[in-house]
């Protein structure tokens, strides 16, 4: 009774009909009438249409079934703005929405359209049903293999988020992603991943490995510059290209200068900052940057890659999520011959070892 929103009362006052005439003319009693006024009764449809036409109006300015609370989502995106398109996905009980990339925006279909932005909440309307953000799994990481391998699992719908490896990290602490994909270079210990995850306090958890990369530097066609290696960053003719730090090649780099004893702040950087490995080889392609740090598979078009280093790249689960029927499938695809084929010919990529796991971490929430 307390879902329908009734005007019966404000309707029959402004026309000035007492409750006993109203009565009188709908063969009602006085009683009943003050009941569906006061919510107690709800009318059938033959009383609500004679009440309506008693009033001349339609049975819905008496009586409104209320529209659904519109639904409010964690943003994981940079700047949201009313009218965006977004997809969506129930982590825990938050429920979390992340951007259409622009290269999707004509193959996606979205599962709602934000109508509010307060902060980093959304108010959207739903264009799709609860069930699938609620069986959808989020993933956040910066590989761009991550949505090839999504897209091949079969009966399910995996959504990845493009962020850094300590970004991805903390959103997981957060609960706002079911997992993340990290490569983390730990210079004191020279291992990967591991150490971070334990310093990130994430609860208790699998790293399961994708694969392993190399990284190494970017450099223009036929390497004008004749760049061989890091001590090429000091020549001051030659400009770098930086990651943001809280990338994990940023971080990479940075330790393989600081293990060459070569000091960041005697290289010359362009300026700008690349937020992808693929803007990393765009900004080397159109000559913003002589060199800079990424994976040997965005240096496919045209570029030339000069190899420094292998890492191995993981997918961190919390246990609660382990079991998330997505998750299990992802799993399951990663050791497939099909897509292990597929990642390794995208140059750089070795998928042997993909969806073994390399560590299982116990730890809480801060």
């Amino acid at each position: 009774m307390a879902d329908l929103i009734n005007h019966l009362q404000q309707k029959r006052e402004a026309l000035g009909i007492s409750r006993s005439a109203l009565a009188e003319r709908t063969g009602l009693s006085r009683q009943a009438i003050h009941s569906i006024e006061q919510g107690k009764y709800i009318p059938n449809t033959l009383v609500a249409l004679q009440l309506a036409k008693v009033l001349k109006c339609q049975v819905e300015d008496l009586f409104q079934i209320p529209a659904p609370e519109a639904p409010v989502a964690r943003w994981l995106g940079n700047e949201a703005q009313e009218g965006d398109r977004v997809l969506l996905a129930r982590v825990g009980s938050l429920l979390c929405a992340v951007p259409i990339a622009d290269p999707d925006r004509f193959s996606v279909a979205a599962d709602a359209v934000i109508t509010r932005v307060e902060g980093t909440n959304l108010s959207l309307e739903p264009l799709t049903e609860p069930e699938l953000w609620d069986s959808t799994l989020l993933i956040s990481g910066c590989d761009p293999a991550l949505k090839m391998v999504a897209r091949q699992v079969k009966d399910h719908r995996v959504l990845v988020v493009h962020q850094t490896s300590l970004d991805s990290l903390a959103l997981l602490a957060e609960g706002q992603v079911h997992a993340a994909g990290i490569h983390l270079y730990d210079r004191t210990g020279q291992t990967f991943n591991v150490p971070f995850v334990e310093h990130a306090q994430i609860e208790a958890c699998t790293l399961y490995t994708l694969w392993h990369w190399w990284q190494g530097l970017l450099v223009q066609h036929g390497n004008p510059k004749n760049i061989s290696g890091l001590a090429d960053l000091l020549r001051p003719e030659v400009t770098l290209i930086n990651r943001q730090s809280s990338a994990g090649s940023r971080i990479l780099l940075d330790s393989l200068l600081a293990e060459h004893q070569i000091d960041p702040k005697s290289i010359q950087e362009c300026g700008n900052v690349a937020f992808s490995h693929q803007e990393v080889a765009q900004a080397i392609s159109e000559g913003q940057a002589d060199v800079g740090l990424a994976i040997q598979a965005v240096a496919q078009n045209g570029l030339e890659f000069i190899p420094l280093a292998q890492e191995r790249f993981d997918l961190v689960v919390p246990e609660p999520f382990q079991k998330h029927p997505a998750m299990v499938a992802l799993l399951q695809t990663l050791k497939t011959p099909q897509i292990r084929n597929n990642i390794r010919l995208l140059g750089g990529y070795d998928p042997e070892q993909a969806g073994e796991v390399v560590a299982v971490i116990s730890g809480s929430r801060k």
